[in-house]
């Protein structure tokens, strides 16, 4: 973004931090509430809309889709996707899916960080292509299956797993997701973890407006 490096700060993720500060729900909490039933292996999903990607989200949600139904003794909730370009279309499809399974799956408009955060804890992994599975998930301890191009680029702990956007591909990787989740023992490293990441925002932005207004120059990495 053409910010100088000594001007840059890199103190960890608010939602990361959250995650040691809450107080989660209970596995009988959330089924009462949300009117589910776990079973032993447990899918948390997300899918957002893709712009700008040579394969329609429409068609990358069919192959997720299809990859699901492979794995029928699983428990799979859906929160629905952002208010992008194509999201309805794409929370139609998962209303169409979901009402078609019976009480395997469930989906939801919006859960709330405390109930997310709860129910992403008492999953075996997160599949879609979320943020959430590359920045809070490790922290929880769960796998993340992501998939296609949406997160290209970010940093990312050793339980994510990249795949692409074909049915074969998504089953394989949550396979191997559910394979980690049965022998975890504890969370992983998160890139995205900080100490007192609020408190060190507020203390950074009070210490840099007390040496005044900078002038922005833009730093060029190709140059410097």
């Amino acid at each position: 973004m053409g910010e100088s490096p000594e001007r840059v700060y890199n103190v960890g993720s608010l939602g990361v931090e959250a995650i040691r500060k809450l107080t989660y729900w209970t596995r009988e909490q959330l089924e009462c509430d949300l009117k589910i039933r776990f079973s032993q292996n447990n899918i948390l999903v997300t899918f957002h809309p893709v712009t700008l990607d040579n394969r329609p989200a429409r068609e990358q949600l069919n192959c997720l889709f299809t990859a699901l139904d492979r794995i029928p003794d699983a428990m799979v909730i859906f929160t629905k996707a952002n208010a992008d370009a194509q999201g309805r279309s794409i929370n139609e499809m998962i209303d169409g899916y979901t009402a078609l399974q019976g009480d395997r799956v469930a989906a939801f408009s919006s859960l709330g960080q405390t109930r997310y955060l709860s129910l992403m804890r008492q999953c075996s992994v997160v599949v879609g292509n979320s943020s959430s599975g590359i920045i809070e998930a490790p922290s929880v301890g769960v796998p993340t299956v992501n998939i296609g191009d949406r997160q290209k680029g970010r940093v990312r702990a050793e339980t994510v797993i990249e795949c692409g956007v074909e049915s074969d591909e998504i089953l394989s990787a949550i396979n191997k997701a559910l394979a980690i989740a049965q022998a975890r023992r504890s969370a992983p490293s998160n890139p995205y973890e900080g100490t007192n990441t609020a408190e060190t925002i507020v203390k950074t932005i009070v210490d840099n407006l007390t040496k005044g207004i900078y002038q922005k120059a833009y730093y060029d990495l190709r140059i410097n």
